[in-house]
């Protein structure tokens, strides 16, 4: 269940404030369907908790034509992990509680422009992502930190023609990894060097611990 609501504000066409604010109540149970042997095999567990989120946002016109703006998003989320976004049995065969409160960070600055109204458009923008993983067997959770720069050009030679281009940057890493003995790996070992299996980083062994760049993200 949630609640959302984004107010916007913009004064004289030059100053602009936005903000976002959600809350989610998430309420979770789980129980073994195949009982077989009652004294090991029933087991079930539930799990209830608040999720906050809060967007905000700055802009400022210099002209009719260039907009700069700096946004903010602080999220919880639920992250289940895994290979689908199900329920699935934590440490001790109880649910994970640090899978229903994943945090996500984001921090973006930015300039959009007219350079030729009408017909000629520029934009650039650098931003910051933190978010969690899923935790592993464990209980341990590592970090992925995102850094890039975007940009794109595009004219509009016609109503019905147009062209552009974009380039972006991107450096991913994963923070705090916690090895030995977790699940997770933060490196794949199959032939895409990204799909990732659970093999406590024995295959494609990564530094233990610290950061270390993350696989298939481009």
């Amino acid at each position: 269940t949630s609640v959302f609501t984004q107010q916007n504000f913009l004064i004289n066409d030059k100053y602009g404030f936005n903000i976002g604010l959600n809350s989610s109540y998430i309420d979770a149970k789980i129980k073994n369907p195949l009982v077989i042997n009652p004294a090991t095999d029933t087991r079930s567990d539930d799990y209830s908790v608040w999720l906050p989120s809060l967007q905000a946002g700055l802009l400022y016109k210099p002209s009719q034509f260039t907009t700069l703006y700096t946004n903010y998003d602080r999220s919880y989320a639920i992250n289940t992990g895994g290979f689908a976004d199900v329920l699935t049995w934590g440490r001790g065969n109880q649910l994970d509680p640090l899978s229903f409160r994943s945090l996500s960070i984001l921090r973006e600055v930015g300039v959009k422009s007219e350079l030729i109204p009408d017909k000629l458009f520029v934009t650039f923008a650098g931003y910051r992502q933190e978010r969690d993983t899923p935790p592993d067997n464990l209980g341990q959770i590592a970090r992925l930190v995102v850094k890039g720069l975007e940009s794109s050009i595009r004219f509009q030679a016609t109503d019905r023609l147009s062209g552009g281009a974009n380039a972006s940057r991107t450096d991913a890493r994963f923070t705090n990894l916690a090895y030995p003995g977790g699940f997770f790996s933060a490196a794949g070992f199959v032939a895409d060097n990204a799909t990732v299996f659970g093999d406590g980083n024995r295959f494609s062994a990564l530094p233990n611990p610290g950061a270390t760049r993350a696989p298939g993200i481009p």
